[in-house]
Parts: structure tokens; sequence; C-alpha cells
């Protein structure tokens, strides 16, 4: 499925006044106000109104036109959602599925789910699509621009089907769209691909081990994760983020698969279980990190702060550069921002080496990304607090707590209770993966 965050970052493309459907778009950039669509849909009109879901009609223009079938529109970037993340399907195996929304006709232009599977990669990308099967040309209008989703990112953009010029109808469902890679090689784009915009700060101790790895060997761990029968061997990248999207089991079903030494294997575990990496959990504290430079970390067990805030950040596999990072624990009492920033900035001083609070300032801003880690509920007012004395400072809390899908101002929203049968059901697939992968339990596991 495509989640609710990818979802609301597809538009549908109209003209000016609102009156005639043109095609299908997405949000590249939030920020800047881009949306990615086919070029002949922004050929049809300009200025245009791109409504996001449910009813959210904004104004756009034409930003650029690419040479070949792309174009970006531009809108103002207030209260728009966090944009679709952009990937390289070179790094993806095959037999895939993919995914997309879109306003095609055979909907009567009302918001639609389409799927189907990857046929062949050339200049265009092949697609294989269930619901066109059997159609008309005429039911597929409305459908270019949207993006086509794999593995939780969009690698192309749909740009037309392959029709019998005698009769109009779909040849075999076919589907044409345009490599990502191939509209990001366009320097006028200026668009970067999800391994520059969303690597989550613990992938490094995932890919570390993949890194270095023979094609055939690394066709076995696609397998394992579920990336099965590769056209071609996977990029590690794409193993690891596979990995920490499906969680302990898969990432114990890869370490089955792999001459990995005892003390790594409990490392690799332990990093799993210490963060709540389901799908939805990964791919959303990877967004909102760089969208809002905030976020939550979730625990299964009762791993402390500062272990939590290694395993994410403070790997030393092959290719990290870790973040410098560390754990501010205020006293709980009110006003609770104000205790909060005050001890970041006794942390921050020993952590930079500074002597004061703006030298702290001055090094927050020029050394690259600085995190901490809040072991506490996340509080809007909190960050805010923060990022007013440090605008660039990354803000995570760590938190006991499940996340869910939603639209938070500043962090994620998290649900604020978490049942005893989701723990339970979390400690048991640890202690599953532990053994499959040949791993001790914890001690308190085994008692």
């Amino acid at each position: 499925m495509i989640t609710p965050a990818i979802g609301n970052a597809i538009v549908k493309v109209m003209s000016d006044d609102g009156a005639r459907l043109l095609g299908t778009g997405f949000l590249v950039d939030q920020e800047g106000g881009l949306i990615l669509t086919a070029g002949h849909v922004a050929d049809l009109a300009n200025p245009y109104q791109v409504v996001f879901p449910p009813a959210f009609a904004v104004p756009a223009s034409l930003a650029r036109r690419g040479a070949k079938d792309w174009a970006l529109l531009r809108c103002k970037p207030d209260g728009l959602p966090l944009p679709v993340p952009l990937g390289d399907f070179r790094a993806v195996t095959g037999e895939v599925t993919w995914r997309t929304l879109g306003h095609a006709s055979i909907q009567r232009g009302f918001r639609g789910a389409y799927h189907g599977v990857v046929r062949e990669l050339a200049a265009t990308l092949d697609l294989f699509c269930a619901e066109l099967a059997n159609k008309k040309y005429d039911d597929a209008r409305g459908l270019s621009g949207a993006p086509c989703i794999v593995d939780g990112v969009a690698v192309a953009l749909i740009t037309d089907v392959m029709r019998a010029n005698d009769t109009d109808e779909i040849i075999t469902g076919t589907v044409d769209s345009l490599p990502l890679h191939a509209i990001v090689a366009d320097e006028a784009a200026q668009l970067r691909l999800a391994d520059q915009l969303r690597r989550l700060p613990w992938q490094e101790l995932f890919l570390g081990r993949l890194q270095g790895l023979q094609p055939a060997d690394l066709l076995i761990a696609a397998a394992a994760a579920r990336l099965a029968k590769a056209i071609a061997a996977p990029a590690p990248e794409q193993i690891a983020r596979r990995m920490i999207n499906q969680g302990v089991l898969a990432i114990s079903a890869v370490m089955q698969q792999l001459l990995i030494d005892a003390d790594t294997k409990d490392r690799m575990m332990t990093a799993a279980e210490s963060l709540w990496v389901d799908a939805i959990a990964a791919d959303e504290l990877a967004r909102v990190v760089r969208a809002r430079g905030a976020g939550v970390i979730c625990t299964n067990n009762d791993t402390p702060a500062r272990q939590a805030l290694h395993c994410a950040f403070g790997s030393s596999e092959v290719g990290t550069v870790p973040w410098k990072s560390t754990v501010v624990e205020a006293p709980h009492q009110e006003p609770y921002p104000e205790a909060v920033l005050s001890r970041a900035f006794e942390e921050l001083r020993e952590l930079l080496r500074a002597d004061d609070d703006e030298t702290v300032k001055r090094r927050v801003k020029n050394q690259g990304p600085v995190a901490v880690l809040i072991p506490a509920e996340p509080r809007a007012d909190v960050v805010e607090k923060l990022k007013g004395e440090l605008p660039e400072l990354v803000v995570l809390f760590f938190t006991r707590m499940r996340p869910v899908a939603g639209d938070p101002p500043d962090v994620k929203r998290i649900e604020p209770e978490q049942t005893e049968a989701m723990e339970k059901e979390a400690q048991n697939n640890n202690a599953d993966a532990r053994d499959a992968a040949g791993v001790p339990r914890a001690k308190k596991e085994q008692q």
C-alpha cells in the first residue's frame, strides 16, 4: 500500500479555473513548492491549479519544462505536506510490484489506486497495470504525471500508455514511465534521489555488512530481505533500507545468509530491537527529521536512551560519518522547555568543546548535523524553544510509544498508549529473530 504521507503529496493538476482535469503530479520539494508532472500535462495550460487531498487547491505556474516528458510546477510552500521521497530504480530488484495514485478517466477523474509489475527497464520503464488491462486509451487520461512507487519511494514518472492505433486499446496493460534517474541527470531539474534525501541514521550499521559482497551474495541477501527474483544484483543501500523497513525478522533472515561473526550479529540485533523500525516509523522519521529537524525514536524494550542514540548515530561501519549527538535529560518541571534548553546548552558545550553559548550556536550551524536526544514524550513547545536558539539542531525524542500516521506541526504525532499486546508481540519478534539468527537472547528473556 501507499502510506498516507505519500498519498498526501500526490495532487490533481487542473486548469487555472479548476474546470478542466489535466493530469496528476506529486510534490518533490516542500520548501520550494515544486511539483513534478509529465511535460505534456504542463503543456496543456499555464498557470494551473493543483489540488492536494482532500480538497486543498492552490495556484501554480510552470517552473521548468524538461527536454524529455517532464515538467516542474511551482506553488507557494505554505501549508504543504512532506514531499514524496525519490529513488533510483537501478538499485531496485525485479519482479517488484509498483503502485500509484492518480486521477485517470476510468475513475471519472477521481483519485484511484493502480498497481502492477515492472516488465523492463530501458530508456523508459515498462510497467504492467492491472487496472488498465483491456481498457481504452481514454480510460487512462489523467494518470500522466503520477509517481511510480516501488519500495516506498517514487522511482519513475508515469507518462503514457501503449495503445493500438486502430482500436485505441491499451496493449496488454502497458504503461510507460520515465525513470527519475533520467530526470535527475538533467541539471535543470535540480532534484536529488532518496539516498541523498532520507538516509536513515542507523542504516550504516546494516549497510556496512553488505558493502563489498559479491553480486551473487547480494542476490542471496536481497531474496532474504524479500527483494525476490532480482533482475541484477541490487545496491547494498536498497537491501539495508528494506531490512530496516521490514524490522527484526527480515534483519535476522539476511544475517542467516551471510557469514557474520557473533559479536556483529549481536550488535545488529540490538540496534534493530532498540528502534521501532517498521515501515511507517522508518519512512516517517527520515522525512520528518529532514523536513522539520525533529522526530521520534521509539523503542520496543528497556534500552537506555544513550544506547539508543549510539545505535542510531554512532556506528563506525564503512562509509559512515557519525552525527555529533548527545542525550539531554532535564528535570520534569515547568517551564519544561526552558529547563530542556538550559540542559541542552550544558551538554552541547561539552560535546562541541565550546566555552560559551554563542560558540555553541556557531558550531551547531557550521559543523554539520548535531542531534540531541530527549528521553521524554514529544512536545512541540520544546522543539520551538530549542529551534528558536539553535535552528539547525536536530531534535529527537526517545519514547516507548509507537508512532502512527499523522501530520503534526513539528514532531510526529504518536499514540499516547501502547497496549500490552503490542509490547508482547514486539518482544516475541525480537526473541524469534535472535533465535533464527543464532544470536543469544538477552538475559532477561532467558530467565
